[in-house]
């Protein structure tokens, strides 16, 4: 009698093995084959709906489930990863580790640029002391506003007039920068002819 309970025993053992199917391995790699450790994976039997299962990777890559016979979608996916879906068939008996290879998912954003109105001007009055229109006047006229110089950080005369066509900048006595408009100079002062 205790043979016939120990054959009963493992005839029981052996239909809740078939029953539960096998354990089913997998392994998540990168391209350069690296584990990834916390990808999610679901393994969903479309035919039975309540056989889904959801498990996590370890610091391996590997994850394992216990699963019916039938077949499957196994989905993984981990954060800045595409998601990798397959159809895979369990058997009845043990299944080898299975390689699940995740892409790096493409960089997309949106970039605006947008520019404000204020290093613009639309008038002048200090040329003509009276308020003008930049398009009115007859001369050509370069306007460099405190937004420009604080923007590209001028720190003297010299700095704000290096880019203004016609204005050349020169270090004077006790190094105060010093402008001239229209020439440059040699350095040497002319006296201006006196009138007989």
């Amino acid at each position: 009698m205790l043979s016939f309970v120990r054959v009963l025993g493992i005839g029981i053992l052996l239909g809740i093995g078939v029953c539960l199917g096998a354990d089913f391995e997998g392994r998540v790699l990168d391209a350069s084959r690296s584990p990834i450790e916390s990808a999610r994976v679901e393994l969903q039997n479309p035919s039975s709906p309540g056989s889904s299962r959801k498990t996590i990777t370890g610091a391996d890559g590997i994850f394992r489930a216990a699963l019916e016979p039938g077949e499957y979608v196994i989905r993984v996916s981990k954060d800045g990863f595409t998601q990798l879906a397959r159809k895979y068939k369990i058997p009845s008996d043990s299944v080898g580790m299975e390689e699940f290879v995740l892409v790096i998912a493409p960089v997309v954003g949106a970039l605006t640029v947008t520019e404000g109105a204020q290093a613009l001007t639309g008038a002048i009055s200090s040329a003509t002391r009276t308020l003008t229109l930049l398009r009115d006047l007859p001369q050509s006229v370069s306007i460099i506003g405190r937004e420009q110089i604080r923007d590209q950080m001028m720190m003297s005369i010299a700095d704000v007039v290096r880019y203004v066509p016609g204005i050349s900048a020169h270090q004077g006595e006790n190094n105060r920068d010093h402008s001239r408009a229209g020439c440059r100079s040699s350095g040497r002062h002319r006296p201006s002819p006196t009138r007989r």
